[in-house]
Formats: structure tokens, sequence, C-alpha cells
């Protein structure tokens, strides 16, 4: 059996530590392009039946996803429709999925589990709480000509999924 030193051991080591974490890093981006999948178009509601401060449940990208359409009345970076101010979360906490509900004076979705809250305006950025990542933000989209809101994408991850499009009955 061969002496290895404890320098030598530690130089092997580190080598393929180096290496390993080289072919991961490669084989993580390839896993995240394969994951890019279009999401359905849906309608989720007609301009004129929002109003400012109340919020309009729906589901997306399918019938286990709960969201919720905000209206919050003022222009925001994320916001679509002809005011800017239509917005979509998300309705479950990324901490440990809990229902979150709308705070239309402070544009906040609460969680009444652990007390997370997330910024609306700020694309649901974290504000304090136990969750450590925003809620998923609902890309949006608006047909003037219609006037309808239509749900188009995800940005982040649902809470409990790896991905968040059913595939093969999985998600």
């Amino acid at each position: 059996m061969e002496q290895v030193s404890r320098r030598a051991f530690l130089l092997r080591s580190g080598g393929a530590l180096v290496s390993g974490a080289a072919l991961g890093v490669g084989g993580a981006a390839n896993a995240t392009a394969a994951e890019v999948t279009d999401y359905p178009r849906e309608s989720v509601a007609h301009l004129a039946s929002l109003a400012v401060g109340v919020p309009h449940p729906f589901t997306y990208p399918d019938a286990a996803s709960p969201c919720l359409l905000l209206r919050l009345g003022r222009p925001v970076a994320a916001g679509v429709g002809p005011q800017g101010d239509l917005l979509a979360f998300s309705a479950l906490c990324p901490h440990m999925g809990c229902a979150l509900s709308f705070d239309a004076q402070q544009a906040r979705l609460l969680c009444p589990c652990h007390f997370s809250s997330f910024d609306c305006e700020q694309e649901g950025a974290q504000i304090c709480g136990q969750a450590t990542q925003p809620v998923a933000r609902i890309q949006l989209a608006y047909d003037s000509a219609s006037e309808t809101v239509q749900a188009v994408g995800v940005a982040g991850t649902l809470y409990g999924r790896r991905g968040n499009l059913a595939v093969g009955g999985q998600a």
C-alpha cells in the first residue's frame, strides 16, 4: 500500500473537488436550459371586472396553483394594462405554502403562518419573515382589443414544486 503524505492527500482531494464542481456547474446549466418550457396563455379577467385593491383569485399554470391578480391603482415596474397597475402572484407563501392575503393599503402580500410579507410594488420581494425568496410572480399580458388580462408565464418557482409545469403528472 502506497504511503501518501498529508500534503499530497490534500492536493489530490482539492483537485478532485474542483474538477467535480466544474462538472457540476456545467451539468446544472444544461439542466436549467432543458427546463425552459412554454407556458400556456390563459385569459384571467376582463379589465372592467377588476377593482382597485380587491384581489381577483385564479389558478395558473394549472388548477393546483392558486394565484391573485391585483389592481394597485398606480403604475408599478412590472405592471401591465392601460395604467400599468396590474400584477399577479402565486397565492402560496414560498416558505411553507400557507395561503397569502393582500393588504391593499401597503400593497403587500401577507402570510399568517410565519409572518412573512412581500412587496407587490417590488415584484414580490420579501420584506420580512421566515421566507427566503420572493413570492412567485405570474407574468401577465394585456390585450387592449378585448380588454382582457392574460397569464403568460411564471417568474420564480411555485411552492412545493421542482418545476412550475406538470410534466408526466409531476411538477
